[in-house]
């Protein structure tokens, strides 16, 4: 049996990349980042490859260099991120579920998702910065 997660949170990519392009850092953003020194935060397995289009993306735009990514995935890889594997088994069975139920995506703007997410024990992590964007995962 898998140990149970220990996460003190949710971290999707526009939080991670809040950490790395400080134009988009808010100061909740650098909060969850100060959390990491003494907390783990949790994020979906497709969380490493979003963040590596990222980072291709803006390598390709000039807005960072290699050398730049390079730094920051050493530093993401000394922080207290702890990998959801289940989290893709999940989305088919408890998050098809909810969305199904309440009519609503998987990822939305809509608040009507939020209680009876949040008593399912799901966590939503908002980005402060731009536009709000609402990402689920269990804690289950």
């Amino acid at each position: 049996m898998k140990a149970p997660m220990s996460a003190a949170f949710v971290a999707d990519c526009s939080i991670a990349m809040a950490w790395l392009f400080h134009d988009e850092a808010t100061l909740k953003t650098a909060a969850l980042l100060n959390r990491l020194a003494t907390e783990t935060a949790l994020v979906p397995t497709w969380w490493f490859i979003e963040i590596t289009n990222v980072l291709a993306m803006a390598e390709r735009k000039g807005r960072i260099t290699p050398t730049q990514s390079d730094a920051f995935i050493a530093d993401l890889s000394q922080l207290g991120i702890e990998r959801d594997d289940e989290a893709v088994d999940r989305a088919f069975t408890h998050l098809l579920a909810l969305c199904r139920t309440l009519d609503q995506p998987a990822t939305t703007r809509s608040t009507s998702i939020w209680p009876f997410a949040e008593a399912c024990r799901w966590q939503r992590l908002t980005k402060t910065c731009g536009k709000p964007q609402r990402n689920w995962a269990s804690l289950s």
